[in-house]
């Protein structure tokens, strides 16, 4: 086979490989691209796309071979620059992933792709000023998009520009009404913003578009809460506790609220895992002593408390030491 047969062929394997992979076909993709990198190993187009496939399963040291391979091969390959960026960064390696993605837009300021991937990645490192800037280069690029307005908006809320973020989500959900993430953060935003009526109604439409949306529960589950709807909220908290049992935060909030309606039982176990994994932390403490002495087992409870009042100054210390001499008063 000449090389010249080769490369046509290899483009033709590439080919199936890209529609494959739109088609939802991933393993009839990732078998294309690795023929097709085997019969034109050199080209970085072929490269990119199977790093980028491998990416998205997680096979994250192949992945980074065969895009750094690519970048190689092609050193002004912007793609390939902004899947590395993003892979690396999914490994932690936060601030090279960061250069490769700014590295792509400077190779390529018309990739939209990359505009968004740095946006949705600066606001994950918190910076909030370079993301809204990201997602404004990706906007002029692409207009009335609701996905990448949905980014504008989370980023500007982030800098509390509250109403210019309402205005932005609110653009975004008039282009796509199903769009259940920019339901989700303007529900956020109008709570923040104290309009809990609308807040609710964002949140309830968030959840029925996405019943599976961690961020919109929390956040309805927080506002029955500050509403005085403490039945509610539990059982909002209950369902994120049962769904995402790694979220300490909503476990921590659950067992509060539990407390709060004299069900010290129910609140124990949740505080006892917290304790364990988090002995340090005053507040779980404090809330794990209060359990324990409500619920039968005052000794161990005043001794889970008892670290907190050699810091008098502090509200928990103050609270812990009223409650041990509360209950150690001559009857």
């Amino acid at each position: 086979m000449t090389e010249q047969t080769a490369q046509s062929t290899a483009e033709q394997i590439n080919e199936r490989g890209v529609q494959a992979h739109l088609d939802g076909n991933l393993e009839q993709a990732l078998n294309c691209y690795r023929q097709a990198v085997e019969q034109a190993p050199e080209n970085a187009t072929y490269l990119n796309n199977l790093g980028f496939l491998l990416a998205t399963k997680g096979q994250w040291d192949d992945a980074t071979l065969y895009l750094r391979q690519a970048i190689s091969q092609s050193p002004e390959h912007s793609m390939a620059h902004s899947n590395l960026g993003q892979t690396l960064f999914a490994q932690g390696e936060i601030q090279e992933g960061l250069v490769l993605l700014e590295k792509s837009v400077q190779l390529d300021p018309g990739n939209l792709q990359a505009w968004d991937n740095l946006g949705r990645l600066r606001l994950v490192t918190g910076d909030a000023t370079g993301s809204e800037s990201a997602y404004r280069q990706a906007c002029q690029i692409e207009t009335n998009n609701s996905h990448r307005l949905t980014g504008l908006g989370t980023a500007i809320a982030a800098q509390n520009r509250l109403q210019e973020a309402i205005q932005v989500l609110q653009a975004a959900i008039e282009l796509d009404g199903n769009n259940a993430k920019a339901w989700s953060q303007l529900g956020g935003v109008l709570f923040m913003y104290k309009d809990f009526g609308s807040a609710r109604q964002a949140l309830q439409q968030a959840l029925t578009l996405n019943e599976t949306d961690h961020l919109a529960r929390r956040h309805l589950a927080l506002l029955h809460s500050t509403c005085g709807e403490r039945d509610a909220a539990l059982e909002e908290f209950e369902t994120i506790v049962s769904t995402a049992p790694e979220d300490d935060v909503s476990r921590l909030d659950l067992a509060v609220l539990l407390l709060s309606a004299e069900k010290s039982k129910q609140a124990r176990p949740h505080l006892e895992q917290l304790y364990t994994k988090t002995p340090d932390d005053e507040r779980v403490r404090f809330y794990y002593g209060v359990s324990l002495v409500n619920s039968g087992a005052r000794k161990k409870g005043e001794k889970i408390l008892a670290p907190l009042t050699n810091n008098p100054t502090s509200q928990f210390g103050k609270e812990a030491q009223q409650i041990i001499e509360k209950h150690n008063q001559p009857q």
